[in-house]
């Protein structure tokens, strides 16, 4: 960033990088032997996730279908690659779900413990569960 350099395989690479380290991490906190997030709401993040990455294959599929040329070629060594774009709304659900897992995380370290950050989980759990929802249909309204 710091050189303004863009590639258009860390454009594919950057939000998915973001969608492993949420996704493993949500698992990783609503194990029952932590219990650290509630179920449901890890498999809503892992929903609405799967959706997108099937939806935006399925975007780069039709394309490349009429261009005749395979999904790889045409998105990663096109002249003009697939771009799809985050909104307002996604960065702020990502920026959240991280804030979420670092709630978590730190609620259950004996130091930070009588910071009362164990109150803050579940509050922050159901932001995070609707910005999760919202931008799912956000998405799913886009053009």
């Amino acid at each position: 960033r710091n050189f303004d350099q863009k590639s258009v395989v860390g454009s594919y690479l950057d939000p998915l990088s973001d969608k492993i380290l949420i996704n493993s991490l949500s698992l990783a906190c609503a194990a029952p032997s932590v219990a650290l997030l509630p179920a449901w709401l890890v498999g809503l993040i892992f929903a609405r996730d799967a959706i997108l990455i099937g939806g935006a294959y399925r975007v780069a599929s039709q394309r490349a279908e009429g261009r005749g040329q395979t999904v790889m070629k045409d998105t990663l060594f096109s002249d003009a690659p697939l771009a799809i774009k985050a909104s307002p709304l996604s960065k702020a659900n990502t920026v959240l779900q991280l804030s979420l897992l670092a709630t978590a995380l730190a609620a259950q370290t004996t130091a930070l413990a009588p910071y009362g950050l164990c109150a803050a989980v579940g509050p922050l759990g159901n932001l995070v569960a609707v910005t999760t929802f919202a931008s799912l249909l956000e998405y799913g309204v886009r053009p």
